[in-house]
């Protein structure tokens, strides 16, 4: 039961602690760099929700696999965008 709990809780792990560097950034006044570090844990969120089955998926699948693919991929352009437009 251990070990299924740990497997369910790798995928948000990872994006958590990438998104935590992103907000490092933003914070320290890099809000250009943060701003892309956060698009690509958007962008691994929804890599590791594509593959990823839904018995191990854990707390980053929150509706149906392709709502989930869609709403992060936007949001990793979204944010793309946002650090290549000039200021």
């Amino acid at each position: 039961m251990a070990d299924l709990r740990l497997i369910r809780a790798v995928p948000i792990t990872v994006v958590l602690v990438v998104a935590a560097v992103g907000l490092v950034f933003v914070a320290t006044g890099h809000w250009r760099r943060g701003a892309a570090v956060l698009a690509a844990a958007a962008g691994v969120a929804a890599a590791i929700r594509l593959v990823t089955p839904d018995r191990a998926i854990g707390p980053l699948g929150v509706r149906g696999r392709m709502f989930d693919v869609v709403f992060l991929a936007l949001l990793t352009v979204l944010l793309t965008v946002a650090t290549t437009v000039g200021f």
